[in-house]
């Protein structure tokens, strides 16, 4: 009984000179290849590629990779994803369906944007469809490390009633919080309240 020996991937490294390397291809046929002085090339094979022999030299190495093949093209792996951190905004009246390949799965991922609103996300580069689309410079690997910064501003409060009071708010790490304020004491702070006017950015 016959044995179909599996074809796998080998990488043939030429230090010095050139030399032309015999191959059984997946089809059982033989093949040459010819590689220059620097270069690597990964070939599918039966075999191990051979020179005038399987010794190996000075001038070239020659090592298996140990993955299954089926043809030349097989052995060259899938280039890396760039992902960027996109910016998308909806700036009509209904919702939208932002379309992207996601960095953490992998996959292609849908979200429902609602009018008026704003989805940041770390996408591959060139996926993102729907929406007003913006991208940044910034390389990313999560979508929350696209998150922009939440605003840390410095505010003052008065409570100029006659009982304390409590006042809620979202600190600088974007944490709800909150704060006893006694009768007629003012309060300086550090968080993020969009109702109120900031006395400026707050130095922690």
């Amino acid at each position: 009984m016959l044995v179909d020996i599996p074809c796998t991937c080998w990488t043939i490294t030429q230090t010095v000179g050139s030399g032309t390397y015999s191959y059984v291809s997946c089809a059982g046929i033989g093949s040459l290849v010819t590689v220059l002085a620097g270069e690597s090339i990964t070939v599918c094979s039966k075999y191990i590629p051979c020179m005038s022999t399987c010794i190996q030299g000075s001038a070239y190495s020659i090592s298996g990779l140990g993955t299954e093949c089926t043809d030349n093209q097989s052995c060259i792996p899938e280039p890396t994803p760039v992902c960027y951190c996109y910016t998308v905004s909806n700036i009509t009246r209904d919702p939208v369906t932002v379309n992207y390949v996601s960095c953490e799965t992998g996959l292609p991922s849908q979200y429902q944007l609602d009018a008026g609103g704003t989805f940041y996300v770390c996408a591959q580069e060139g996926t993102v469809t729907g929406g007003t689309v913006s991208t940044t410079s910034v390389l990313c690997t999560t979508t929350e490390s696209c998150q922009p910064a939440i605003p840390c501003n410095e505010y003052s409060i008065q409570n100029a009633t006659q009982q304390a009071l409590i006042f809620n708010y979202t600190n600088c790490n974007g944490l709800a919080d909150s704060v006893t304020i006694n009768p007629g004491d003012t309060l300086n702070f550090c968080g993020n309240v969009p109702a109120l006017i900031p006395i400026g950015p707050c130095i922690q």
